[in-house]
Order: structure tokens, then sequence, then C-alpha cells
């Protein structure tokens, strides 16, 4: 069973310069070899040469030979005009698959985008709590120094408070170097 390839790549600038110059190349040399069948046929530039492919021919054979070469000319434009559409219809589709598979790109890393802004947004209310905790501590230090030089009873609580504020502090300390590691870790999947 046959897959199908879900992702289409783009042509390079290159690839498409190339393809612009071959069917110019194609259209160039169908027109040359049109234009030289016409002249060899309808005028005596070749001489005895045209005598000898085609005889002598009254005005009214070529007359009929030129309708004859008009019916041709309907004929191909005919035959070419659908294939030209068809044509235009396959890189309709091409360019429609292009953009699809971009507009899917520019989702995902949208998507990439907003998780990464939503961590960042976590991290830094987490290190603002950090802040703030520190400054506690630091506080609640400089209030326990002050009840210990004046032996104040209220030095048990603020011990109590200070180690709470240290087991917060450190707490948010190993939740953030987690993050870091699982962030680490995805930004080294995703690079693989």
């Amino acid at each position: 069973m046959k897959t199908v390839r879900t992702s289409v790549e783009a042509w390079s600038r290159e690839d498409l310069v190339r393809a612009a110059i071959a069917m110019m190349k194609i259209a160039g040399w169908s027109l040359a070899l049109i234009w030289a069948a016409y002249l060899v046929r309808f005028t005596s530039i070749l001489g005895p040469f045209h005598t000898f492919l085609f005889g002598s021919e009254t005005p009214d054979q070529i007359a009929n030979a030129k309708a004859a070469w008009g019916q041709f000319g309907d004929f191909v434009g005919g035959t070419l005009n659908p294939l030209v559409s068809l044509l235009a219809l396959v890189g309709l589709v091409f360019t429609i698959l292009l953009q699809h598979e971009a507009m899917m790109r520019v989702q995902k890393d949208a998507a990439a985008s907003q998780k990464a802004l939503s961590d960042q947004t976590r991290l830094s209310l987490e290190a603002a709590r950090l802040q703030s905790l520190a400054a506690a501590l630091e506080v609640t230090t400089e209030m326990h120094r002050q009840a210990v030089a004046v032996s104040h009873i209220s030095v048990i609580d603020l011990l109590r408070r200070k180690e709470n504020i240290a087991d917060q502090i450190l707490e948010i300390n190993e939740r953030l170097a987690r993050q870091t590691q699982a962030t680490d870790e995805e930004a080294a999947t995703g690079a693989a």
C-alpha cells in the first residue's frame, strides 16, 4: 500500500527559474518549428527545393493549403488550451498545499511561543515571590536579632517564622531548578 506524503517541499528560487527557462525554451522551439514549416510550405524561399517537395502549385492550391493549415492551427489550439488549463489547476492546488503547510507551521510556532511566554511568566512570578520572601527573611532576621538583644519572649516565634520563610525559599529554589531542567531537556529533544 502506498503512503501519502503529508508535507510538500517548496521549490527554491533556482528551481522556479530553471522551470521557467525550460518552458520558455520549449515554447520558443515550438514557435520556431511552426514558423519554419509555414515558411517552407507557403513561400518559395528555398526555390527548387520547394518545387521538389510540393511541385508547382497554383494559387488555388496554395489557398486550400492555407485553409488546411488554419484548421490544423485550430486543432493545435483546441488541444493545448485544455492542457494549459490543467497545468494551471495543478499549480493552483500545489499553491494551496504550500499555503496550508506554511499555515500549519505558523500555528505550531505560535503555540510554542505562547507556551514559552507562559513558562517565562510563571518563572518571573516565582522569582518575584522568591525576592519578597528573601526580603521577609531579612526583616525577620533583623527582628530576631533585636529581640535576642533585649531578651524578648517572642524570640521562639520569630525563629519559627524565619524557618518557615527559609523553607519556602528552598522549596521555590528546588521548583525553579526542576523547571529549568525540564525546559533544558525539552530544548534538547526539540533540537534533535
